[in-house]
């Protein structure tokens, strides 16, 4: 699949409302000209996590299992979003979630549905990920789920959201630079750049980064990243 496709995966246990949003989806985003790849269920433990993925979810599923599903990709994915759709919408405050972001309507689904698109879209963009092989496998990653990288011999460690270990690939930092820099990352020292979205706090000697990881530096690179975050949050 392209990188630059947007995943959809719709679950429904209602195999005509499933069909329905599956056809709705289908025409918004062929008018709105948007590559993509729509998966259907009507469960989440079948399927393969993808990051960056536009779920689409029934809250009217018997025993309230929108919910349970919803809890269960947001500590999957945290970077995915998740639509819900239903007929009462009084349901809604029950399914907030950190990544629960639009509520769509089933009675006026078209027009709502494409706002939701619209807004992901907005919100999130269609940047291509970055692609890497490790041990004769394809990777494609978000660049807002990447922490950092860094070099260690001749490999290209890349550290990535709920990973538990980095990827280490043969690649150079030089290789990477360019398209890392469009991607909001800062050199931190000669051999780390970091993803600004993911500094959380800067106590010198140290940058403290997402999931613990932290980075030693000194006072000139700790400054030069102090300077460098602050441009970026102003700019948001």
């Amino acid at each position: 699949m392209p990188a630059n496709n947007m995943n959809v995966v719709i679950i429904d246990d209602d195999h005509e409302d499933l069909l329905r949003v599956q056809q709705c989806l289908h025409q918004i985003l062929g008018e709105m000209k948007i590559p993509y790849k729509i998966l259907t269920s009507d469960s989440f433990s079948g399927l393969s996590p993808q990051p960056h993925t536009f779920y689409v979810l029934d809250i009217d599923m018997p025993g309230q299992d929108g919910f349970k599903i919803a809890k269960e990709i947001n500590d999957w994915q945290p970077s995915s979003a998740i639509v819900f759709c239903t007929n009462h919408m009084h349901l809604i405050h029950d399914a907030m979630r950190p990544n629960t972001l639009y509520f769509v309507n089933k009675s006026n689904l078209k027009e709502q549905m494409t706002l939701a698109v619209k807004k992901y879209i907005a919100n999130r963009g269609l940047a291509e990920d970055f692609q890497f092989q490790f041990m004769k496998h394809s990777f494609s990653i978000p660049w807002s789920d990447i922490i950092c990288f860094n070099t260690s011999g001749n490999n290209l460690l890349i550290t990535v959201t709920n990973t538990p270990e980095p990827y280490a690939v043969h690649k150079s930092m030089k290789s990477i630079r360019d398209d890392a820099l469009k991607n909001h990352f800062i050199s931190c020292t000669s051999s780390y750049m970091i993803n600004m979205y993911h500094i959380q706090t800067i106590q010198d000697p140290y940058v403290y980064l997402s999931e613990g990881k932290k980075i030693r530096a000194g006072t000139r690179a700790i400054r030069y990243v102090e300077e460098a975050r602050l441009s970026f949050l102003l700019r948001l």
